[in-house]
């Protein structure tokens, strides 16, 4: 059994990906399973260095983030932390309450994971997978979890002959897509910052050749059997059209998936919706989403349309009725904006504008969380195609 992990932003096409590969007959892919044992990972680590979070918490960001040592720390870990027992009866309790809604099928062996070390734990949650889901050819098993960039290094550390597919989307899309879907909308800079998460993760990875690759759900939905031919390549399987065939896809729950756009459902894989957040979108969300990912759309071949004015955008940012946004975002995220969030804003503007600043690897570790956001080599300012 090899592991295959894929993560993106939420609304980033992690589902249609997933599918995708899932359609293949040897790889087995349980849907939004596992958040928690990242979760996990953070809490546990975070703690060593005498930071308590909240165990259920959202992920951070991480840009300009106070506890850069602890975050240092789970990069380098291994999945090497301990699990008591009473750490795995919450996380069996939060895994089965996800998987009510996308993975059903693991439920029922979840009382069979024993302590020990987070990577076994994560392994025989793995297994449970194959069990649930897989088949006697199986030979790929993974779970989908979007939000989880950061934990791409730990999982290779851990696994070092994981797959990771890592998936990216046009900022203006991915927001707009959360919008359009109704369900309370989100702090637009938590979405901001997440989508630059997104990017500067893929730098700290792109290196990582035998196990990592980055695709744009644009480039799925405009040529699937191309893509998923590229992702087979990197399995090491051979390509079969049941990955581009959403007649062959099923959930998580043993129905036929639909591709679950905000804008209607399909059940094939289509861009006839790629352009609606032309028409979601308000101007003043469209000029702050390409003020502040400027410089990652460009380099992952996203076209700006709005002129530059990063003095009024961040003057006046988008502000959204506390009614509008998620209940619980409110218990961790202001509802707009605050002075600090866009001093740190301007710190960032700062550094992308100023060679001498970019040369400070402390400062640009902070603002972007990379301390090699701009390379010399020219290999990570490259379109990702």
């Amino acid at each position: 059994m090899q592991l295959v992990f894929i993560t993106g932003m939420f609304r980033s096409g992690t589902s249609l990906l997933a599918r995708c590969v899932d359609g293949h007959p040897r790889v087995t892919i349980a849907p939004d399973a596992y958040l928690d044992v990242f979760k996990l990972l953070r809490n546990k680590i975070y703690s060593r260095h005498g930071v308590e979070w909240e165990r259920d918490a959202p992920l951070p960001d991480n840009f300009f983030n106070p506890h850069e040592e602890a975050q240092a720390a789970v990069q380098a870990s291994a999945m090497d932390v301990e699990v008591s027992a009473e750490d795995l009866a919450h996380l069996t309790t939060r895994v089965a309450t996800r998987c009510a809604l996308f993975s059903p099928a693991v439920i029922p062996h979840l009382a069979e994971v024993r302590p020990g070390l987070l990577r076994d734990v994560f392994w025989q949650l793995l297994e449970i997978v194959r069990i649930a889901y897989g088949g006697p050819d199986t030979l790929y098993v993974g779970t989908k979890d979007a939000w989880c960039e950061e934990f791409i290094r730990p999982l290779v550390n851990a696994f070092p002959d994981a797959k990771v597919l890592h998936i990216v989307r046009d900022p203006r899309a991915t927001i707009a897509s959360k919008k359009a879907r109704g369900s309370g909308m989100y702090p637009i800079l938590f979405l901001i910052r997440h989508w630059r998460k997104t990017y500067a993760y893929h730098l700290l990875n792109r290196h990582l050749t035998d196990n990592y690759m980055m695709l744009r759900y644009e480039d799925i939905i405009a040529s699937p059997e191309r893509e998923m031919r590229r992702v087979s390549e990197a399995l090491g399987v051979a390509y079969t059209p049941s990955m581009v065939d959403p007649s062959h896809f099923s959930d998580g729950k043993g129905g036929r998936w639909t591709q679950n756009s905000s804008y209607g459902t399909s059940t094939e894989i289509t861009g006839r919706f790629a352009d609606r957040w032309k028409t979601v979108l308000t101007p003043t969300e469209l000029r702050f989403i390409e003020e502040l990912c400027e410089f990652e759309m460009e380099r992952l071949g996203y076209a700006r349309l709005t002129e530059p004015d990063f003095p009024a955008t961040i003057a006046a940012p988008p502000e959204y009725p506390r009614a509008e946004l998620a209940e619980w975002t409110l218990r961790y995220f202001d509802p707009k904006p605050s002075g600090a969030d866009m001093l740190q804003e301007a710190v960032r503007r700062c550094v992308l504008q100023d060679a001498l600043l970019q040369a400070d690897r402390a400062l640009v570790r902070r603002a972007f969380i990379t301390g090699e956001f701009f390379v010399s080599s020219g290999e990570a300012h490259a379109p990702v195609r």
